[in-house]
């Protein structure tokens, strides 16, 4: 039976930062949310704590509120004779026991929004696999932060419209060379972390010098890589489905290297710089493979990353700030 742990305090970002949640804060929807709405939805939420084996989510079951994991590990099984593979990639569905295992849940993952938003009831038992600590926000006042802070209203239809849609962009996020080697805990991590923004045929996406850091993923539409100016500006690369960009910006904290324009309506996953880096610094392998694509495209990586080509025996832990200069493709 779930309990209240490490303390019955008022809970508010630096208290996330004592007990050495600070991560949660940085990689989490928390990142999408100003300081104000962040610490009045903390002040909304408990600590809940679970045994391994403790059944959180029963299928066929209304929720009782929406969780954030903080430590532990959680498997989501299918009801027998579902078939939920518009919510679930079909590579990450697995038997276990004779049960459907849909998803690994770990720390950083939320369960429960879906159900809470749309009305329904669970369509999957979510079973502790560890002892957990989880940050639990109750019903009635999840209904009321989604009207209260808008930021978080708007988190919480972006992630439902990709959980109807996590199939389709999961099974495209795994086509990627890089975002592959992620896994396929980290991979629901990286979309559960994004937002859907649709951009219309001709608009910009980034532009050369911006000092933005999100890394996008191209889920439908096309987008082209321009050059020149006025009339003499050309189209030099065309990118479908699957593509990312941005990322050189997300990881070296520079400017943006080229202009990406919209070619038809588009879609793309949008990632926060904090998220991306906090995949990245957990998994070496995953660096040393980033290291040599942006060096191919002919990103100059700032010489104390040039480490990363090296075998490592443990991850980074620190995020130096740098300048760098990279080639279009990765704007």
């Amino acid at each position: 039976m779930a309990t209240t742990g490490h303390t019955n305090k008022k809970i508010d970002p630096q208290q996330l930062v004592d007990l050495g949640y600070a991560w949660m804060l940085e990689s989490t929807f928390f990142s999408q949310l100003d300081s104000a709405d962040c610490a009045k939805l903390l002040s909304l939420m408990e600590w809940r704590s679970y045994q391994a084996g403790e059944c959180l989510v029963e299928a066929g079951k209304p929720r009782n509120g929406m969780e954030v994991i903080a430590v532990g590990e959680a498997e989501v099984v299918l009801p027998a004779g579902k078939d939920q593979a518009v919510l679930f990639s079909r590579t990450s569905v697995r038997k276990a026991n004779g049960e459907t295992v849909a998803a690994r849940l770990a720390p950083g993952h939320v369960y429960g929004e879906r159900s809470l938003r749309l009305g329904f009831a669970a369509n999957a038992t979510v079973r502790a696999l560890s002892p957990m600590t989880t940050l639990h926000i109750p019903a009635a006042e999840f209904v009321r932060a989604t009207v209260e802070v808008e930021a978080f209203g708007a988190y919480i239809d972006g992630l439902v419209a990709l959980r109807d849609r996590a199939a389709e962009i999961t099974d495209l996020l795994l086509r990627h060379p890089f975002l592959r080697l992620l896994g396929r805990d980290d991979i629901q991590r990286f979309v559960e972390a994004g937002r859907i923004d649709k951009v219309a045929a001709n608009r910009p996406i980034v532009r050369a010098g911006e000092k933005t850091t999100d890394a996008y993923v191209v889920i439908r539409g096309r987008v082209g890589v321009m050059a020149g100016q006025g009339g003499g500006r050309e189209i030099v690369a065309t990118k479908g489905p699957g593509w990312m960009f941005g990322h050189a910006a997300a990881l070296f904290e520079s400017p943006r290297t080229a202009d990406i324009d919209a070619l038809e309506p588009t879609e793309l996953l949008r990632v926060r710089a904090e998220v991306l880096m906090g995949l990245v610094t957990r998994n070496p392998t995953l660096f040393r493979q980033l290291y040599r694509e942006l060096s191919a495209a002919g990103v100059t990586v700032p010489s104390r990353w040039c480490w990363c080509a090296a075998p490592m025996t443990g991850p980074m832990r620190r995020r130096p700030s740098a300048t760098t200069t990279a080639s279009m493709p990765c704007a």
